[in-house]
């Protein structure tokens, strides 16, 4: 035993460290953990919509990034046409989504836009993107 002063301890040997810091590195770990598996799940399923289609001769590239530009929307180009590319994809069969659902899911991968600048975005991609934009 240890005496100090009016107090009693026990000393006893804890190895690498304490109760708490075990807790603390678990805790770090599992933050590492649940983290490197939301990237990997978003990593997953992001390709799905987001496979680039064959240039198409009858899409207007630069008027579609001009188009969002002055709408407001502010992202990556390449990025853009990917995205636009998914609407199209969407849209058409055997998914036969509506704007509505294009816009949609346009607001679930940029939360920050908000319905409006989504249903812009996909109204676009229609209009300059969507190769058979005239059976939508």
């Amino acid at each position: 035993m240890i005496s100090l002063g009016h107090f009693h301890r026990t000393a006893v040997p804890t190895g690498f460290g304490s109760d708490r810091d075990a807790v603390r590195m678990g805790s770090q770990w599992r933050r590492i953990a649940v983290s490197a598996f939301t990237l990997l799940t978003i990593a997953s399923v992001a390709p799905a919509y987001a496979e680039p289609d064959s240039v198409d001769p009858s899409a207007n590239y630069s008027v579609f990034l001009q188009a969002i530009a002055g709408d407001g929307i502010v992202v990556d180009s390449r990025q853009a046409i990917l995205e636009g590319q998914a609407v199209c994809n969407l849209m058409r069969p055997p998914n036969d989504a509506s704007l509505w659902d294009a816009g949609r899911h346009v607001a679930s991968m940029h939360s920050d836009w908000g319905m409006g600048l989504a249903l812009h975005f996909a109204d676009r991609s229609v209009q300059h993107l969507c190769p058979h934009r005239g059976s939508f």
